[in-house]
């Protein structure tokens, strides 16, 4: 294997930004959609977003 393979930072710099960003995209809808199905983490990202909605509508009065 190259080190531009087994470097993210190195292979990022190799691509020229386009490949790069298709793959970062790819892989961080990946990871959002194994995060919002596991159970766990869907629980505390809606008891999250219901602080959050409560915390704007309060600094809103």
């Amino acid at each position: 294997m190259k080190s531009s393979e087994t470097d993210l930072h190195i292979w990022l710099e190799d691509r020229n930004g386009v490949e790069a960003t298709t793959w970062a995209k790819t892989e961080s809808q990946r990871a959002r959609d194994i995060f919002e199905t596991h159970p766990t983490f869907r629980q505390r990202l809606d008891t999250i977003q219901k602080i959050y909605t409560s915390r704007e509508k309060i600094l809103d009065v």
